[in-house]
């Protein structure tokens, strides 16, 4: 079971795309990787923003130092559920949605959890049972999500 924390880390540049973040070493703090999904709120942000960390090192002062590729628009906490005869049974799992952001040419993502992205699947978006979507297509495979963009699937059509 995963155990989220906050942790506070010192903001040493910001750009539309990105963040360059630092902490030092002995501050508490979990194990990150490269490509996993990050939640980030900078001084100048309202709410938190998702974003998947670039780059992680370790400097000779011991201070650990990240680069975050920050996703464009705010996060949108759903739940989604397989639709398919393999998923009859299946749990639901938490997940994103990120709008589209015309400005910056992003369409409309969702994130998943890794080894939920397969093209053409249909997903049922909780807790209304009237909305699926369907997958289009893998957009970034992180170590722990995968974000896709997707279409809306009519519930008139009985696409299941």
């Amino acid at each position: 079971k995963h155990r989220e924390t906050m942790e506070f880390w010192r903001l040493v540049d910001q750009s539309p795309s990105g963040l360059r973040l630092v902490r030092r070493a002995d501050q508490p703090g979990q194990r990150f990787v490269g490509k996993q999904l990050v939640a980030v709120r900078a001084p100048d942000m309202k709410v938190l923003h998702l974003g998947s960390v670039r780059r992680a090192t370790i400097d000779a002062d011991h201070a650990l130092h990240a680069g975050v590729h920050m996703f464009a628009g705010e996060p949108i906490a759903i739940m989604v559920r397989g639709t398919g005869l393999n998923d009859i049974r299946s749990k639901a799992v938490p997940a994103f949605f990120l709008p589209e952001v015309s400005s910056l040419s992003e369409p409309s993502t969702i994130i998943l959890p890794s080894g939920w992205f397969k093209r053409e699947r249909v997903l049922e978006i909780l807790p209304s049972q009237d909305w699926k979507i369907r997958l289009t297509g893998l957009v970034e495979r992180g170590s722990d999500h995968e974000r896709a963009t997707y279409e809306t699937v009519s519930a008139a059509r009985g696409v299941a």
